[in-house]
């Protein structure tokens, strides 16, 4: 019984690993205007959405993560803060962006259609595509986070990091899924 446990667990893992093509028709638009379109062939390389609340203390603590990628990956990938739903009003993702200095774009989410759609369930989270809008990764954006109050000294996984660099060298992504932690997205 037990082989049959771990073959399903296998199966199913390969499943969850292969890279989906999102074709949704939605579009969201940051608090500057700027609009986008998920499924869309971006002008970047790499769109990486990172889902992310105010209120979440590890979407603050990965602010500084995500800019930094921005910093290093920018000329190549996309990276657009999403915040599901409408529990936070526009003058709170304001002062949120403003507090931590996040410098990429934030896109609200009221309806919550690309959180639904990517199945996000987790502040942060991260899900990253190619310019042809395939999903190659989801999931937590390093390792530092071993549960929402417990943080590790130093990052020994750094998953999105990782994919982005993989990806934009044309290898494949080895890591394809992990589990994000953090906030629930209610």
């Amino acid at each position: 019984m037990k082989i049959y446990s771990i073959l399903l667990g296998l199966l199913l893992l390969s499943i969850s690993c292969t890279p989906v093509k999102l074709q949704t028709g939605i579009t969201l638009q940051s608090l500057e205007g700027e609009v986008i379109a998920v499924d869309s062939a971006q002008q970047h390389r790499l769109t990486a959405y990172v889902f992310l609340a105010p209120a979440c203390p590890l979407s603050e603590t990965y602010t500084q993560t995500i800019n930094t990628l921005r910093e290093q990956y920018g000329k190549d990938v996309f990276f657009a803060g999403v915040i599901p739903g409408d529990l936070y009003s526009t003058e709170e993702i304001i002062a949120f962006r403003d507090s931590f200095r996040v410098a990429f774009p934030i896109f609200p989410d009221p309806e919550k259609k690309l959180t639904h759609y990517l199945d996000a369930h987790i502040t942060p989270e991260v899900f990253l595509l190619n310019s042809e809008g395939t999903l190659i990764y989801s999931g937590a954006i390093d390792n530092r986070a071993i549960e929402l109050t417990r943080l590790r000294l130093s990052v020994t996984e750094p998953y999105l990091q990782d994919a982005i660099k993989l990806a934009l060298n044309k290898q494949e992504i080895i890591i394809r899924k992990t589990q994000a932690v953090g906030c629930t997205i209610e």
